[in-house]
């Protein structure tokens, strides 16, 4: 059951912060800038939705649905992250800094500049992350039982995939 309609209205700037918005459909919203530190956004759609400079810090965003959002220069550090759907987004200097990324997707997803430092990346898929380089990588907790694509694998130095 969704608490919130898919609204035009634009909620930039706005102070959600320890707000319960899980299960909300926030697609395409203009939340930048917005104050969603501590906030429950479980379960929420945020496809499409804009995020740049948003403030969604130590937030809970456990399997939300982030597919084609703009992430650009958020701040979701320390940020419950597990489960969610990155595809296709943009995460431009992103901070990610001390996420949970477990079981995260981010296929497609465009990194350049984020932020991994001690992110836990278990079982986390980059497959196909545009611009992610080995040293954002490498920054991370458990960059090695992250799922990557065959080249990227060689330039982290992992060995190929065991085939199944």
């Amino acid at each position: 059951m969704e608490k919130l309609v898919k609204t035009n209205e634009s909620l930039a700037h706005g102070n959600f912060s320890g707000a319960d918005l899980s299960f909300a459909n926030l697609s395409d919203a203009d939340l930048r800038a917005a104050n969603l530190s501590f906030a429950n956004l479980g379960l929420t759609n945020l496809s499409g939705a804009d995020l740049r400079f948003a403030y969604p810090i130590g937030a809970s965003l456990v399997a939300t649905n982030l597919s084609d959002a703009n992430l650009s220069r958020a701040y979701l550090n320390y940020a419950d992250l597990r489960g969610a759907k990155f595809i296709g987004a943009k995460l431009i200097s992103a901070d990610l800094s001390n996420a949970t990324l477990l079981l995260a997707l981010f296929i497609g997803a465009d990194l350049r500049d984020a932020n991994l430092t001690n992110a836990d990346l278990s079982y986390t898929n980059l497959r196909y992350a545009k611009n992610l380089t080995p040293e954002q990588v490498k920054s991370a907790k458990n960059w090695d039982k992250a799922i990557y694509d065959k080249d990227f694998r060689a330039k982290l130095g992992l060995p190929p995939e065991p085939a199944k």
